[in-house]
């Protein structure tokens, strides 16, 4: 399913895939789409487009607000008739323009926009991906072409195509509840959010991993009296998070499906290849092939019905919080070394794929662009850290995948509704560090879960009231994600892969040297290291996040404008 706005001088809108009935009432000229399948709003109720234009007429494009994420939207009305393409508050269902020569573009797919307008690749774009997992900011594989930003609509009108916004930036207003206050406000929130998903899909199933996200969405659903139709878990048997998850399951009677990543194994590297090619077509190569395959071999296996996903809930435990001072306020320094030891020590691809000239403008553009994403929202360093994993690390990462995913599953996601985010955001960050106040919450809504244990070993409980065994195996864990850190920044290579990822990678990489005419069209590109590419098809040896990029690069080529003109 997606859609293509144009303008000026003709104003078309091209929808497919979809059922005409959700798309146009041509009595009233006008038109309404919903590209995601949850369509609720944050009190539960359940869209329709037809819902959605009465709201908007209503309120103005500010009602766009109220829907859960993720969702997208595309919304006609008017004499003369103007087009709006809208992403959700949070910025999660990917929409896409472009301006070039006087035609501009808005669609829910990046390359579509790239093949019309005729934009070339963006050499720095793909090198900040490659050393940064996701693309910096709003960029594209394609120069000219953006991402929507959290909140932000284009309108396609006789005028021409204008970007505005229907709610402000982010801007976290701190909360002046004492610590119980806190706790109260947060048992509320997360209850509130996830009671609006129970409300719309009273059977839906639950993503449950041995963490703590997924285990303070069993906790509310629970608490409401309900029970998920089954829980799943993405892993191998014998793993942590495998055994925990299935004794939580087992405790509280719930069927329990485990999507054993072990039988990926079965996948030639024919069809490693192709299904890793074809995860990151169906997100404009935005993101990790290889990370974004295993994912949709997931997809089918773990149900098509409406599941909740823990997503978004590290925003209440500081993500980005460990080894970070408490500054009153953000600085250059302070943003810089948090991109090169954080951002770019994680699935960072081998900084001998492209040239040594290339490298360092794509680490360049990667700095700048995350520094300026920092430095927006003004106050305190560590409130910085949250907004910027809310408004870049979410929408890129969550919402890449997300953004083909809602088109098949609806998708509950209670820590992207609105009560949520405001109280995470607006919470101190001394009361989040090391996940303290999403445990005392999680043993406001359940007290029995937050003393079970987790799969890092100990209880959420254990967070906010330690014992002395507890406090020495947390200084243990950290010592070994020092460790890890260091190693991983030093050693310019990506840090530990997506779970499945090394045996996509590795199957997809066979197939890749196999085939050499894709390679070799990749090391023909001016910023690529042919000599790398090389010893990489020799060798048939490369992380997952450079073989990613190597699948991402040998697909553009293919999708590149020029190349379709040829």
């Amino acid at each position: 399913m997606g859609f293509e706005l144009a303008a000026p001088g003709y104003r078309e809108l091209l929808v497919w895939g979809h059922d005409s009935e959700d798309v146009l009432d041509a009595g009233t000229h006008q038109a309404a789409l919903l590209m995601g399948l949850s369509r609720l709003d944050g009190d539960g109720e359940r869209l329709t487009p037809r819902a959605v234009l009465r709201r908007v007429a209503g309120s103005g494009l500010e009602a766009l607000a109220d829907v859960a994420p993720p969702q997208s939207f595309v919304l006609a009305f008017g004499d003369p008739v103007e087009i709006y393409a809208a992403t959700d508050h949070a910025g999660i269902s990917a929409v896409y323009r472009g301006e070039r020569d006087g035609t501009a573009v808005a669609s829910s797919s990046a390359r579509l926009i790239a093949a019309l307008l005729g934009c070339a690749l963006d050499e720095d774009a793909e090198c900040a991906l490659a050393a940064l997992g996701e693309f910096p900011a709003t960029d594209t594989p394609f120069r000219g072409v953006h991402r929507l930003a959290g909140g932000e609509y284009v309108r396609v009108s006789v005028d021409g195509l204008r970007v505005a916004r229907y709610q402000p930036p982010v801007a976290p207003h701190r909360l002046g509840e004492d610590l119980d206050g806190l706790v109260k406000r947060g048992v509320a929130a997360v209850r509130a959010s996830v009671d609006a998903c129970l409300s719309a899909y009273p059977d839906a199933s639950l993503e449950l991993s041995g963490g703590l996200d997924s285990r303070l969405i069993l906790a509310s659903i629970l608490a409401a009296g309900h029970q998920p139709s089954e829980c799943v878990t993405l892993g191998e048997p014998g793993r942590p998070d495998v055994v925990v998850a299935g004794r939580l399951a087992s405790r509280y009677g719930m069927p329990h499906r485990l999507v054993d990543l072990q039988d990926m194994s079965a996948l030639t590297p024919a069809e490693a290849l192709a299904l890793a090619d074809t995860a990151g077509r169906r997100r404009d190569y935005s993101g990790n092939c290889v990370s974004l395959g295993v994912l949709d071999w997931v997809e089918p296996r773990a149900g098509t019905q409406a599941r909740f996903s823990g997503q978004n809930g590290e925003l209440a435990r500081g993500f980005y919080y460990p080894f970070q001072p408490a500054s009153p306020r953000t600085t250059g320094a302070l943003a810089r070394a948090l991109v090169r030891w954080r951002l770019m020590a994680n699935e960072r691809a081998s900084g001998e794929l492209f040239t040594a000239e290339a490298t360092a403008a794509g680490v360049r553009r990667a700095i700048q662009t995350t520094v300026a994403l920092l430095e927006r929202p003004g106050g305190d360093w560590l409130t910085a850290t949250d907004v910027l994993y809310l408004d870049w690390r979410m929408q890129r990462w969550v919402g890449t995948d997300w953004s083909a995913a809602e088109q098949t599953r609806p998708i509950l996601a209670p820590f992207f509704h609105a009560p949520y985010i405001e109280w995470a955001l607006g919470a101190p960050p001394r009361a989040k560090r090391a996940s303290k106040l999403l445990a005392r919450v999680l043993d406001g809504i359940d007290p029995e879960l937050a003393r079970l244990p987790t799969a890092g070993g100990g209880s959420p409980h254990s967070l906010f009231a330690p014992r002395t065994v507890d406090r020495a195996e947390r200084a243990r864990r950290t010592a070994s994600k020092v460790a890890v850190k260091v190693r991983q920044r030093f050693a310019g290579g990506s840090g530990k892969p997506p779970v499945g990822a090394p045996l996509l990678a590795q199957r997809a990489l066979e197939a890749l040297a196999d085939e050499r005419t894709g390679l070799e069209a990749v090391a023909r590109l001016p910023f690529v290291s042919a000599e790398y590419v090389e010893r990489v098809a020799q060798q048939r040896e490369a992380s997952p996040a450079t073989v990613g990029m190597l699948v991402s690069l040998r697909g553009l080529v293919g999708a590149d404008p020029q190349s379709l003109s040829a």
